[in-house]
């Protein structure tokens, strides 16, 4: 809560690293809540001084957890970051629920599409859909 405020008072761009920590920390927390949530999440030490709009990766880190099937070790949710010559690539994919979670707004990934357009305008897009039995989500930022 204190990173998210911060954020709307703080810079528009902030290194990326503040905000990889609080992932970790939301996973952690959300491990004690629910055992058996498998989520996988890789990145490059590289990745952590980009300067990017915050709030981006923890909400698409939210959104997993709030609707994807993550209680299969064989199967975890993943979270991807990537850095390949000056694009920065986020990725997440997860096992889609069977049950339904409806509750909400459905306003988060349109939240980051206008947000990124903001900023970046046509250097950063966004995907997202089903495809398979997995839910993907896929940013690219043109640094």
């Amino acid at each position: 809560m204190r990173y998210a405020l911060e954020c709307e008072h703080g810079p528009e761009l902030m290194p990326l690293e503040e905000e990889i920590r609080q992932v970790e920390n939301l996973l952690e927390l959300s491990r004690i809540r629910q055992p058996d949530l498998f989520i996988e999440f890789s990145y490059s030490g590289e990745i952590e001084q980009i300067r990017t709009i915050p709030l981006v990766l923890l909400s698409l880190t939210e959104n997993m957890i709030k609707h994807g099937n993550l209680s299969q070790p064989e199967d975890p949710g993943k979270i991807i970051l990537k850095l390949k010559h000056g694009v920065l690539t986020i990725e997440t994919s997860n096992p889609t629920n069977t049950g339904l979670n409806d509750t909400g707004f459905h306003t988060g990934l349109e939240n980051i599409r206008q947000r990124l357009r903001h900023t970046y305008g046509k250097l950063a897009g966004i995907t997202c859909g089903v495809r398979d039995k997995y839910y993907e989500v896929s940013i690219s930022i043109t640094l």
